[in-house]
């Protein structure tokens, strides 16, 4: 069997789950791990990883509807390349990246962590 390993965002939201699996069989892990892939990897999210970024508007990127977009755009961010080079411009950190856009834009956790891990893989994809 292949061994598995984990990597975990220390956001203070992550840490009550994480230390949730402290008695959880590894199957039970995968399963959990599966369906948060499943509720992150919306078709939003593998359109805008599969494909060059070119002039995408903001509202391409997954986790960021027309509401956070238009607060984004109304601060220059209105192409996902601008908010890419946020991103980039954070180390591609994927925590202060989020606390970025919760605290600057109103963004929910969900969003953000969307947000960041679509960046995330196009970066893995592209750059």
């Amino acid at each position: 069997m292949p061994e598995i390993v984990m990597m975990f965002v220390n956001t203070p939201e992550r840490e009550p789950r994480d230390a949730a699996f402290a008695g959880a069989s590894e199957d039970e892990v995968i399963d959990f791990f599966e369906d948060e892939e499943m509720a992150i990897r919306s078709k939003k999210f593998e359109e805008f990883v599969h494909e060059p970024m070119g002039d995408k508007p903001i509202t391409a990127v997954s986790g960021i509807n027309e509401e956070l977009g238009a607060k984004l755009a109304a601060n220059g961010f209105d192409k996902a390349y601008i908010l890419l080079g946020q991103f980039l411009l954070l180390k591609k950190q994927c925590a202060a990246f989020q606390n970025w856009l919760k605290l600057s834009y109103g963004a929910s956790s969900r969003q953000a962590e969307q947000c960041a891990l679509c960046l995330l893989e196009w970066c893995y994809a592209f750059l």
